[in-house]
């Protein structure tokens, strides 16, 4: 393969897109929730009412193993998060999710914490490691102020969920000082280091026995700072088990620590 389609691969690749060759004949894994009669309508209408760009398969198996493991904990007490929404996909999945056993569910149990004005300031923890990423991305993953969308545009996206609790503002900054408020899910989403650190830090002894935290940029090399803080958080208090999909799990429940990967 040629310099430069090694680069636009490596491009399409970084931004969650899949690029196949297809042969007759060629082989092709076949897996159940691609099939899934439930989940895949909700994406498809999920991204298209959020605007979302269809990262292929990659990011498909995110949203599920999201919902799935939000569905493993429904019936728990307690409410839901998210920190950092973007366009708000994921809440508008789990939400769905939640309408399965309460149809006429308005959000009214579901919390969002973002700032709306995009990513913060990066810090040295964010700086890429992997060096043949460096070409393309440089130094950092990103800059401050990417992946915004504004409040408007997200109440608008999940107007279906008029009760959601919206908490604007930067992390920690956003969440409530005096906070006796019990979890059964939150989905820290903020890429960087220092937000992701301090939401663990915030939800983690809220959560209720048994409840999941879900990372999902842990296993991400654009964003190294989110593995760091998971695994500083994690070290001698709590398991994480990393999937495949980049996506680090945290058990509320868990009391002897050890960190697993699954690949």
């Amino acid at each position: 393969m040629g310099i430069a389609k090694t680069l636009i691969r490596n491009t399409f690749e970084l931004a969650g897109f899949q690029i196949t060759r297809s042969a007759k004949g060629q082989y092709k894994d076949f897996l159940v929730f691609e099939n899934d009669e439930f989940f895949n309508p909700l994406y498809r209408a999920g991204l298209k009412l959020t605007s979302t760009p269809d990262g292929g398969h990659k990011r498909k198996a995110r949203f599920f193993n999201l919902v799935q493991f939000y569905n493993s904990v429904r019936q728990l007490d307690g409410r839901s998060a998210e920190c950092g929404c973007w366009n708000g996909l994921s809440s508008y999945l789990i939400c769905k999710y939640e309408q399965v056993s309460n149809n006429s569910f308005r959000g009214e149990t579901h919390e969002i914490y973002d700032s709306f004005e995009g990513l913060s300031d990066l810090g040295s923890e964010d700086s890429i490691i992997d060096p043949s990423l460096r070409p393309l991305l440089g130094t950092q993953g990103g800059k401050k102020g990417d992946f915004a969308a504004t409040e408007d545009r997200v109440r608008d996206n999940l107007k279906e969920f008029g009760e959601i609790r919206f908490n604007k503002g930067w992390i920690p900054d956003a969440f409530p000082k005096e906070n006796d408020t019990k979890y059964k899910f939150v989905h820290v989403d903020v890429d960087l280091y220092e937000p992701t650190l301090k939401s663990l830090e915030y939800f983690f002894p809220r959560m209720v026995p048994g409840g999941i935290i879900i990372c999902d940029d842990y296993g991400s090399l654009r964003w190294p700072g989110a593995k760091k803080a998971v695994e500083e958080f994690c070290k001698g208090k709590c398991n994480f088990v990393v999937l495949s999909t980049g996506q680090a799990l945290i058990h509320a429940a868990d009391s002897n620590p050890v960190s697993v990967e699954i690949r």
